[in-house]
């Protein structure tokens, strides 16, 4: 039976300068959720919700302990399997095709909230996204977001999400470190 499980995750961004919520994705069969980040020059902090089997809900964990994450699991229950999405992965692009890299501001209403959108984009594109910022709430979420892969899979991406109802903006100033 599947469990979702809450998390807290504190970690040096000197020590964690890399997009281990995509990097954990690519890895493990677990659907994620966030719910808040804050990133500054010497700590990030995130709230994530992770929904999948016992088993790679705890290597997920473990992948984030393992990248020098500090993890505290702030609750646990099981869920109901129809709960759980299914969204197959993307077959990778060849790597030797151009990228970009776009820094985004994501805006999603209170009507996809509690989708887990970046989870289903990165299961859909072939793409790696680093969030740098956001503040969810009950009514309105904003993610300050970095993108990056070929320019064919950003573009779905982006489009992905635009479909979904969720305002994308380009981030035009240095406001988010990359």
């Amino acid at each position: 039976m599947p469990v979702q499980h809450e998390l807290e995750l504190v970690f040096p961004t000197r020590q964690v300068a890399r997009p281990i919520i995509c990097e954990m994705a690519r890895v493990t069969d677990v659907v994620f959720s966030l719910s808040r980040a804050s990133i500054s020059h010497q700590q990030g902090r995130m709230l994530l919700t992770l929904t999948g089997e016992p088993d790679p809900v705890r290597q997920a964990e473990a992948f984030f302990r393992n990248a020098g994450v500090a993890v505290m699991v702030t609750a646990e229950h099981m869920v109901d399997a129809a709960d759980v999405p299914d969204v197959p992965r993307c077959e990778p692009v060849r790597p030797d095709l151009p990228t970009v890299e776009r820094k985004l501001w994501l805006t999603i209403s209170a009507e996809t909230i509690d989708r887990p959108v970046l989870w289903e984009m990165s299961r859909r594109f072939d793409v790696v996204f680093d969030v740098r910022q956001s503040s969810i709430g009950r009514d309105v979420g904003i993610v300050g977001l970095l993108l990056r892969g070929p320019v064919d899979e950003v573009d779905g991406a982006c489009d992905f999400l635009a479909e979904l109802g969720i305002e994308i903006e380009p981030i035009e100033k240095s406001v988010i470190e990359s």
